[in-house]
């Protein structure tokens, strides 16, 4: 959506998780965010949900992250999401949009909440999904994509 001469970016849970678990994106995400202004910035609340499958996919699984740092992490998530955007949505808003172009698309519901906001805000998805990001050039939604 273009406010004035904003342009909305959906920020989808990849690009907080990379912030969090310092992944190989991390630096990239940080510099992103520190290029674009807050009242650019939204996501779903969504984000919160998967940001934190990813913290624990790190420590329990991958044991990527050790449990005292994994405490301290866990207390932050909220907080670097909220500090980082200007709106977080309902995905219950955007959920029968989402379904059918999921449906329609064959993309999984999560990735498609993102991308129906993204449409219907006529903003820009960013993302460090390449297999989203190879979806969504293979079915013409290029514009929407953000590139790095």
């Amino acid at each position: 959506m273009i406010i004035g001469d904003l342009l909305k970016y959906i920020i989808d849970s990849t690009v907080f998780a990379s912030i969090i678990t310092k992944d190989e994106f991390h630096e990239i995400a940080y510099e992103f965010f520190y290029n674009h202004s807050t009242l650019d910035l939204i996501t779903l609340d969504l984000t919160y949900i998967e940001v934190a499958n990813v913290l624990w996919k790190h420590v329990y699984i991958l044991k990527r992250i050790r449990y005292d740092e994994y405490k301290r992490l866990r207390d932050i998530v909220p907080m670097i999401i909220d500090k980082c955007v200007s709106k977080v949505y309902s995905s219950k808003n955007y959920l029968s949009d989402a379904l059918e172009f999921s449906i329609e698309h064959g993309i999984p519901i999560y990735d498609s909440l993102f991308i129906v906001v993204t449409i219907d805000h006529k903003g820009k998805l960013v993302t460090f999904d390449s297999k989203l990001l190879e979806k969504l050039r293979s079915i013409g939604l290029e514009e929407i994509i953000y590139s790095f």
